[in-house]
């Protein structure tokens, strides 16, 4: 059952199209934020923040076929949002110490804010 125009067969398309739908999707929207976590634990081993074979790792694992959905709706549910859950996926499955970097010193709202920005801006080139 439709909860909103956008999720009804009959009205989705009046408000909107595929690709719109495509950057609110979880999948498209979790993928954003695994780009935000490698992108950042990247720029951390740039700067000599965070082991540089820790930032391989996070960016290996940054994909978001790696991430159980169900797990994931559960620790949003409990938490409030969804980042943190994404983190501890990927630093669970991280090999060696490399998961205890992930997300380091960082604060989950702007991880949100920016990751909102990669899907949409990546929809719009």
């Amino acid at each position: 059952m439709p909860t909103s125009a956008i999720d009804s067969l009959v009205f989705r398309n009046m408000f909107g199209d595929s690709e719109v739908r495509q950057i609110w999707s979880d999948e498209y929207r979790t993928q954003c934020y695994l780009d935000w976590e490698a992108a950042l634990a990247r720029a951390q081993a740039g700067l000599s923040l965070i082991p540089q074979d820790a930032a391989t790792e996070i960016t290996r694992v940054c994909k978001v076929e790696n991430i159980d959905f169900a797990k994931l709706e559960e620790e949003s549910l409990n938490i409030g949002y969804p980042v943190l859950g994404v983190v501890h996926q990927i630093a669970h499955l991280c090999r060696g110490d490399a998961g205890n970097w992930c997300h380091w010193s960082s604060k989950c709202v702007p991880a949100i804010q920016q990751s909102r920005c990669f899907a949409i801006g990546g929809r719009l080139r």
